[in-house]
């Protein structure tokens, strides 16, 4: 067995065999310090043995839906590995058997990125920023617009964009990848809940949502709060209690704007969708679907 270590403050680099092992403190501090420790008193096979059993234990939930190779995730018949935040989080979800569909959708459009430091480093600053994803896999923002005195929404920035619901937004030119800039002009730029509420709350908040292809620079600083991106679309006005959860529940991405995509909703959805986007509350005291839509639609169309 041919075995080469490399170890720094936060990260162990063991070459096992033909294998290279990578751990990171902060993805899994109790296992990071037990390897330290072996490594320390050079018990070569018990850090053997600890990495078979992680190796196990990714095959084990994977359902045969993916590959191990050199500890790193891959989709099954895909050499591109998945980032060491979205691998250990998919192992998560897979092990607590949450639906983790919407995360393997997100992975599947983020490779297709033309920028590698935004498919390395795009899960870890949504993670920090407790950003989250569509049931499509597509990142679920906020934004601070700007109403005209004619109703119109626009972007806060320049007022160029429009930024009405249902509109997809892009940007034409070259976006500045520079990761230490935060506030580049090239580019639109995106943000958490967290950061919108805090700069933006005497604007209109939007919820946007963004392919992860599109993502073209991800901040230095993971706590920065918002990120450039060439394209996102505007679904509605964001909801009075900002989406936590990892993945945003479909209720929360209905067009409401059309009568149609509301009536596929109960009367319990369609009041709560109304509470949470325009924090009014609608009277179900006569349990009729019909007249909850009236009014629903009323609503709606007074916000326009």
């Amino acid at each position: 067995m041919i075995f080469q270590a490399i170890k720094t403050e936060n990260t162990i680099m063991l070459k096992i065999g033909k294998d290279v092992w990578n751990l990171n403190r902060h993805d899994d501090v109790d296992r990071f310090d037990k390897v330290a420790i072996l490594l320390k008193k050079k018990k070569l096979k018990e850090i053997e043995s600890e990495y078979q059993k992680v190796k196990k234990d990714i095959v084990t939930f994977s359902n045969n839906k993916f590959t191990v190779k050199q500890n790193r995730l891959h989709l099954k018949s895909d050499k591109q590995p998945m980032p060491p935040a979205l691998s250990e989080k998919l192992k998560a979800m897979m092990k607590a058997k949450t639906d983790y569909v919407p995360l393997i959708r997100f992975w599947k459009k983020l490779k297709k990125n033309p920028n590698p430091e935004s498919i390395k480093e795009l899960y870890t600053f949504m993670q920090a920023t407790k950003i989250p994803i569509t049931n499509d896999g597509d990142l679920l923002c906020e934004k601070g617009a700007k109403q005209l005195e004619n109703g119109k929404l626009v972007d806060c920035h320049s007022g160029q964009y429009d930024n009405s619901i249902g509109k997809t937004v892009t940007f034409k030119g070259e976006i500045d990848l520079d990761r230490g800039k935060t506030c580049a002009d090239s580019g639109l730029h995106v943000a958490s809940p967290d950061y919108v509420r805090q700069w933006y709350k005497d604007n209109s908040i939007v919820q946007v949502v963004i392919n992860p292809a599109d993502v073209a620079s991800v901040p230095l600083e993971e706590n920065a709060g918002k990120m450039r991106v060439r394209a996102y679309t505007v679904i509605g006005f964001a909801p009075t209690k900002p989406i936590t959860a990892p993945v945003g529940e479909i209720v929360d991405l209905v067009d409401y704007t059309k009568p149609n995509a509301l009536k596929k909703l109960t009367s319990k959805e369609i009041i709560k969708l109304i509470q949470d986007k325009f924090n009014v509350t609608l009277s179900d005291k006569s349990k009729s679907k019909k007249r909850i839509l009236a009014q629903a639609m009323q609503i709606i169309k007074g916000a326009k």
